[in-house]
């Protein structure tokens, strides 16, 4: 169906050609053998023009509509080959296989003391708003989410842009940062969002719908009937359903090595290899950075986990430390409670097979093991774990590095303060040897 005769629409994953609109006229469907945005996001509407983001957080004009202000859309544009730079000084979080994106606000004064009040931040929150209302008529008239990045096939790179998805804000948290740049710490906002699943729609972001949503002649209960099915389910069920609408891609079970470490030259590589340098003399202490990672995976997923202690160094017998899993907090009852194994593993050259099994080795019925790395995980290391079930967390560096670069950024502090505070605590864990009595303490 389309509104005026246009039914373009944005592709999941597409990549288009995005420059000046002179050398990337909208009557032009391809440039440099690539789609054009500006063909593909071209407004029939009297007086617009396409989408045409001139920054991080933009929107296009507001309209009212029967005496309703309506935001027709928000776009999120992340440069990921700009992350580090005094323009952008942090890195965003892409991952629409897995259904989220962890977007920082546009606050880069630091000099201003409330990051809430910039524009594209203020814009967000107010999208928040919305998106979380108990109200159906509110949601209906809430924006969508389209978040694009500066990418094409081959990586990061500006005069391109790809679709990474359509979304609604789940959450949002004030957070310092720190420029790489200029050393000074500012205050931002963290935007969560969930990307939404329209396979049933083909992967597709209709432009009649977004075009009819900027049309002030047509009411958000007339652009409603473009919308995709996914957008609709939200609108109808309310911020709840997010987790049966979140888009999940089925792959493979085995990672590529690549996929489990960060980009070339990117922040979080740096962030890596200066850990794995600050341990190169003690890569004992590095069991505590490893034992604060596992904590943050399992509470960010909102399990009630604890550190009990780190192992001796005199013989760790195939693991570090030791946590507990409470799947019952308020039933009081130990067996709610489960043992888990950690290794941790300082290290560039990939895990081997023989550190996993002596993990798997010391797990008994019941229990979970998480090996965590600097480096990767190997195909035939994950085969094992696959088909010999061993129930293990197998967590590679570039997720300890996004999980150290999130720790920064929430306490402000360098990554030397923060390495600093984690050997302060490796000496001040107590040190045990029995792991199931971690959960009777």
């Amino acid at each position: 169906m389309s509104i005026n005769g246009k039914s373009h629409g944005l592709e999941m994953g597409g990549v288009y050609r995005f420059g000046a609109v002179s050398t990337c006229p909208p009557d032009l469907e391809f440039v440099d053998g690539e789609k054009n945005w500006f063909f593909y996001t071209d407004s029939p509407n009297k007086g617009d023009r396409g989408l045409r983001p001139q920054s991080g957080i933009w929107n296009p004009k507001k309209i009212q509509v029967d005496g309703i202000a309506r935001t027709p859309l928000i776009i999120c544009s992340s440069s990921p080959h700009q992350a580090g730079s005094f323009e952008t000084p942090w890195s965003d979080v892409i991952r629409p296989e897995d259904g989220y994106v962890t977007y920082y606000g546009d606050n880069k004064d630091t000099s201003n003391r409330d990051a809430t009040g910039v524009k594209g931040n203020k814009l967000l929150i107010d999208a928040m708003r919305q998106h979380h209302s108990s109200l159906r008529q509110v949601r209906l008239d809430s924006p969508p989410i389209l978040i694009i990045s500066a990418r094409d096939k081959s990586g990061p790179t500006s005069g391109y842009k790809t679709v990474e998805g359509i979304g609604v804000v789940q959450r949002a948290d004030l957070v310092l940062q720190r420029s790489e740049q200029t050393g000074e710490v500012f205050q931002n906002v963290r935007f969560d969002i969930v990307v939404l699943d329209i396979k049933s729609d083909l992967d597709i972001v209709p432009m009649s719908w977004l075009n009819a949503r900027r049309d002030p002649s047509i009411s958000a209960a007339a652009a409603f009937e473009f919308a995709p099915r996914a957008w609709k389910t939200f609108v109808e069920k309310g911020i709840g359903s997010i987790e049966s609408i979140r888009r999940r891609v089925l792959r493979n079970f085995v990672r590529e090595e690549s996929a489990q470490s960060p980009s070339r030259g990117s922040v979080l590589e740096d962030i890596l290899l200066k850990t794995i340098d600050y341990y190169s003399a003690s890569k004992h202490d590095f069991e505590s950075v490893a034992a604060r990672i596992v904590e943050r995976v399992f509470q960010d997923q909102g399990l009630d986990y604890r550190t009990g202690w780190i192992t001796a160094k005199s013989g760790d017998g195939g693991f570090d430390f030791v946590g507990c899993i409470d799947l019952d907090r308020h039933g009081g009852f130990p067996s709610s409670r489960q043992v888990v194994l950690g290794q941790a593993k300082c290290e560039q050259s990939a895990t081997s097979g023989r550190d996993i099994a002596r993990l798997a080795a010391r797990l008994r019925r019941g229990w979970q093991g998480a090996y965590v790395t600097t480096s990767t995980f190997g195909k035939k290391v994950q085969q094992e774990v696959l088909s010999d079930r061993f129930p293990i967390l197998l967590i590679p560096g570039a997720r300890v590095a996004t999980i150290l670069k999130d720790e920064l950024d929430m306490t402000g502090s360098t990554l030397t303060d923060y390495l600093d505070q984690m050997k302060f605590r490796y000496e001040s864990l107590p040190r045990g040897h029995d792991p199931e009595s971690v959960i009777l303490v």
